[in-house]
Order: structure tokens, then sequence, then C-alpha cells
């Protein structure tokens, strides 16, 4: 697959993630859950406990900070987008970067829907919207990673080979 249309393709599942996020801030602040109740698919029970913000407890959704992650993502995709050119490699880099710190906080955002909310709960709560981003974020980090440069693929191979050993 060529780069414009990888870049296409990533473009329109952060235009998707955004859109979630953003339902998902409006839900935060306003209290319009789609997906309420007390079945283990429950949006509301994710979203209103303590972790429901980010850092915990403070007021400030972690849908926010994940339509921001989404804004940046479509930025850097849409100006890529528009203006082709030699710099690309370095967006492809920036990209797989912010998609594989996407990876890291989705990592934690799953270990606080399967550990952390049903000790502080007592049932276990899945969000689905949550994790229709954490799939869009994960197909990104595989997407980006495709479109990176055959120096940066090796290094990251290198890399990964020494770490298991």
């Amino acid at each position: 697959m060529e780069q414009d249309r990888k870049l296409k393709i990533v473009f329109g599942l952060s235009l998707i993630g955004l859109l979630i996020a953003t339902y998902q801030t409006y839900d935060y602040y306003f209290g319009l859950a789609i997906c309420s109740g007390d079945s283990v698919f429950s949006c509301a029970l994710v979203t209103e406990s303590a972790y429901g913000s980010l850092p915990p407890n403070s007021g400030i959704a972690t849908a926010l900070w994940g339509a921001v992650w989404w804004i940046g993502m479509l930025t850097i995709t849409g100006i890529s987008l528009r203006k082709p050119g030699q710099w690309l490699t370095d967006v492809f880099f920036v990209l797989f970067v912010m998609s594989l710190g996407g990876v890291v906080v989705t990592g934690y955002l799953v270990f606080v829907e399967l550990y952390l909310l049903p000790a502080e709960t007592g049932q276990l709560a899945i969000c689905p919207f949550c994790t229709a981003q954490h799939i869009l974020i994960v197909t990104i980090a595989a997407l980006s990673y495709t479109m990176l440069e055959e120096p940066f693929t090796e290094t990251l191979h290198v890399w990964y080979r020494s770490l298991i050993r």
C-alpha cells in the first residue's frame, strides 16, 4: 500500500477517534451516556469512576486528553497530505512515536478497566467507546510502523532483539 493511501487511512481513523473522544468528553461533563447501566459494557461506570479523569479525580476528562491526541494526529496527517514532500520520512517517524505513546496510554487504560476499576467498584466494566478508540490507536500504530523507512525499522528490530535476549 502506498504511503499516501496509508496517510489517508490514518487521517480517517483519527477523525473517527476524534468524534468518539469528543462525544465522551461531552458525556463526562454533561452526562449524555448512551451506554450506561449495570452491565459489563458500561461507559458510565468507567467514565464516572475516579479514573474517568486523568490524573484520577482531577476533573479533567480522560477523553479530553484523547481528543487532544486525536487533533494532533489529524493535524500531522492533514498537513502531510496537503504538502507532500521529502520531509515525510520525519512525519512518519513522528506518527509512529505518537501512536506508540498512544499504545502505552491504551495499555494503562485497559489495565484500569480490567484491574483497577473492578477493585474500586466491585464489578468489571468495559467501555465500548474506549475500546473502539483503543482498537483505532493500535491500528494506527501498526500502520505507522509500516510507513517508516528501513533505517528506522532496522533500528527498532535491533533494539527489540536486544531486549529479548
